[in-house]
């Protein structure tokens, strides 16, 4: 046979098998999931999955499984509607509130662009003993509740993200771009 004819059949198969197998990864890959809140849609994709255990008052909560045997992040999302959820202000001394007071939890700001708004994010560290409406059994040293408010002409939307300081840490770019698939 000629080896030429053996070589170019080779290939088309070798090239058919790659296709088929390029075509079925793309098939297996979860397609992003709509999360709405209040007016905003956001698109969420893996490794985050949606929750099947509801928070009180949340709109939805989203989870990221931890790695190498660390616990997960859970993110709930809020929206009261205009006028409703409180000042910002107001709102950061509640999620301190979240912390043993002793020692003081640290407390960080900042803004991000968010659409045609700005967004603020706030940052505590410290001891988590949750809230009243969902407490801790014990108190979790060394966790971060990294919070968003999200501006809207229907009322902020919150979003609460808390797990280990070091998950927030490493989660909190990904985190961010999540929740600008939200902006309008």
């Amino acid at each position: 046979m000629n080896t030429r004819l053996i070589r170019t059949t080779c290939a088309v198969i070798a090239a058919g098998a790659f296709s088929l197998t390029a075509a079925t990864s793309r098939a297996e890959e979860p397609a992003a999931q709509p999360l709405k809140v209040g007016p905003l849609t956001f698109s969420l994709s893996a490794p985050w999955k949606m929750s099947d255990t509801p928070k009180p008052m949340s709109q939805g909560t989203i989870e990221l499984p931890g790695k190498d045997g660390a616990p997960g992040l859970s993110a709930s999302f809020y929206h009261f509607g205009a006028g409703q959820g409180g000042d910002l202000q107001g709102n950061i001394q509640r999620w301190q509130g979240m912390f043993q007071a002793s020692p003081a939890a640290k407390t960080e700001r900042e803004e991000m662009d968010f659409g045609a708004a700005k967004a603020t994010l706030v940052s505590i560290t410290g001891t988590y003993v949750g809230s009243r409406f969902t407490p801790e059994k014990e108190p979790r040293t060394g966790y971060t509740l990294l919070a968003a408010v999200l501006p809207t002409n229907d009322g902020d939307i919150y979003v609460r993200l808390v797990g280990p300081e070091a998950g927030i840490a490493a989660a909190k770019e990904d985190f961010k771009k999540f929740l600008l698939t939200g902006a309008k």
